[in-house]
């Protein structure tokens, strides 16, 4: 919730998951969040956001890794749980869920959503 930004656009959230904006506006560094490649939220999200399988997405992020050209990979958690739990405490992370009939209003006592997607 103390993140400056409010809202973000779909192109803005690809830009920073594929290492295209490292950076908020204010310059502070952005702290990118991913769950594991079997989670179906990540799934849906590389599909949606990203515009690829989640497989391709950790493949680029392998290739760039490996060329020294990965300059803020997303750390992988392993549950929403800790995706939340980071993203409230820290106020430059990023991350994504799949949200669940009663899970918003939880969620929006601790953490700001920025952007939505179906």
């Amino acid at each position: 919730k103390a993140n400056q930004v409010s809202k973000l656009t779909m192109r803005e959230i690809k830009r920073l998951y594929e290492n295209d904006e490292l950076t908020w506006s204010n310059g502070d560094p952005v702290n990118l969040y991913d769950l594991p490649i079997t989670d179906p939220a990540r799934q849906k999200f590389s599909q949606m956001v990203l515009g690829k399988d989640a497989e391709k997405v950790v493949a680029e992020w392998a290739s760039k890794k490996i060329t020294n050209t990965a300059q803020n990979p997303p750390v992988v958690v392993k549950s929403v749980a800790l995706i939340q739990e980071r993203v409230s405490k820290e106020p430059n992370a990023i991350g994504y869920l799949l949200i669940k009939s009663g899970f918003l209003e939880m969620i929006n006592s601790k953490v700001k959503i920025v952007a939505t997607f179906e």
